[in-house]
C-alpha cells in the first residue's frame, strides 16, 4: 500500500475480504499517517512474551491494552519491534516436535541427532501455527492491525546460534532452525532514502533473490551459518528521524557481530560523504 502524505495527519481506512471468516466477510481497520514534515509518533518494543514457567498471573498481552489505549488518545503512526517479536521457546516442550532433541544433554550426542524430512515438515508446521496462533492474540492483534511496524532481529541478546560452540552450530537441526528459535523478523517499511549504494544496498539481487524495496539493505556477504545474506532496513520516520535496522544476527560469531562491510554500508547510507574525512 503506498500512500502520499499530505498537508494534515490523517486517518486512513481498509477494509480486508475474508472468506468463511467468523466475525462476517469483511474487516475494516484504520491507520494513522503524518502529515508532510512532521515527525511520527514513535512506539519501540522488545521481548514480546514470556519465558516458559513465568507466573501465571503476570502472563500475558497486557502490554498491548496500555498501547492501544494510548493509541486511542494520541495515534501512533509506528511502532518498532526491537526483537523477540514472539518467544518460540514451546518448540522444545513435551507437545512439541523438538522435545526429544531438547531433552539430550549432552552437546556432542545433541549435534549428531538427525533431522529428517518428516521432521523437518512437522517443525516447520509449528512454527507456521504458533506464528498465525501468537499475531492473532488480542489485544495483540488489534494493535497489528492499527499501528504500522518496523521490526528487526533482537538487538540486545547474544544468547543465540553464534555464541554456541562449533559443533552445535554445526549440527544439521540447528543449522535449520537458527533464525527461528529467537523467533523475530526483519519486517518492511517505507520510506526510501536516495543515494549511490552498492547492489547489496539498494535493493538488487542476486540470482535466486527477489526484487527488494529500496527500504531494505542486503547484506554483502552470506552468515557463516544462517546460510543467507543479512537484511538490515533505513526508512525516513518523518523530519529529523532516520531509523536504521541493523541485522545484528546473520554475520554474527562469538567474535564478531557483523562484517566490516556490512557496517560500511550503514555508515554510507546515513552518513553525507562531506563527513566521512
Amino acid at each position: 500500500m503506498d500512500l502520499a502524505l499530505g498537508n494534515d495527519e490523517r486517518q486512513v481506512k481498509y477494509s480486508i475480504t475474508l472468506p468463511r471468516h467468523k466475525g462476517g466477510d469483511k474487516i475494516e481497520r484504520s491507520f494513522w499517517v503524518p502529515k508532510i514534515g512532521q515527525t511520527f509518533r514513535i512506539m519501540f518494543h522488545s521481548c514480546n512474551g514470556f519465558v516458559p514457567g513465568a507466573d501465571k498471573q503476570v502472563n500475558g498481552l497486557a502490554l498491548w491494552n496500555d498501547v492501544l489505549r494510548l493509541h486511542e488518545k494520541s495515534p501512533l503512526h509506528v511502532m518498532i519491534g526491537g526483537g523477540d517479536q514472539i518467544y518460540s521457546d514451546g518448540i522444545m516442550e513435551p507437545h512439541a516436535p523438538l522435545y526429544p532433541w531438547g531433552q539430550e544433554l549432552s552437546p556432542r550426542k545433541r549435534a549428531k541427532i538427525p533431522f529428517p524430512l518428516e521432521l523437518r515438515d512437522k517443525v516447520d508446521d509449528w512454527y507456521f501455527q504458533h506464528h498465525c496462533d501468537w499475531f492473532n492474540a488480542s489485544p495483540f492483534r488489534e494493535a497489528n492491525s492499527q499501528i504500522p511496524q518496523l521490526n528487526l532481529w533482537d538487538d540486545h541478546d547474544i544468547v543465540g546460534k553464534a555464541t554456541k560452540p562449533q559443533r552445535e552450530k554445526e549440527a544439521s537441526s540447528k543449522e535449520e532452525n537458527a533464525s527461528k528459535v529467537n523467533g523475530s523478523d526483519t519486517a518492511n517499511g517505507n520510506g526510501v532514502e536516495n543515494g549511490k549504494e552498492n547492489g547489496a544496498a539498494n535493493g538488487k539481487h542476486e540470482e535466486g533473490e527477489e526484487e527488494l524495496d529500496p527500504s531494505y539493505i542486503r547484506h554483502p556477504q552470506q552468515g557463516p551459518y544462517i546460510q543467507h545474506r543479512g537484511l538490515s532496513i533505513c526508512t525516513s520516520l518523518g523530519e529529523g528521524v532516520l531509523f536504521y535496522g541493523l541485522d545484528c544476527r546473520t554475520d554474527r560469531t562469538r567474535e564478531r557481530i557483523c562484517y566490516a562491510d556490512t557496517y560500511q554500508i550503514m555508515f554510507d547510507r546515513f552518513i553525507p560523504p562531506t563527513c566521512m574525512g
